[in-house]
């Protein structure tokens, strides 16, 4: 059991660094108007940015939550 919960770890930290890259570059990354798409407007990057920042909270707090329980 030691060997998954170190697994999970790692996992957690990935997760981690990555919701923290998105978020200190959130207006590169999701910033709207850019040279490939020219039809996208803030808002929907907004939505994109949200949806992804979801994700990362519940994957983080499954892979917390399954490392307690283990």
């Amino acid at each position: 059991m030691v060997g998954v919960k170190v697994f999970l770890g790692i996992c957690f930290i990935v997760v981690l660094s990555a919701a923290i890259y998105f978020i200190r570059n959130r207006k590169t990354v999701f910033g709207g108007r850019t040279s490939d798409v020219g039809t996208d407007s803030p808002a929907a990057g907004n939505l994109r940015m949200w949806m992804v920042i979801l994700v990362l909270i519940h994957a983080a707090a499954i892979l917390f939550i399954t490392i307690l329980e283990l």
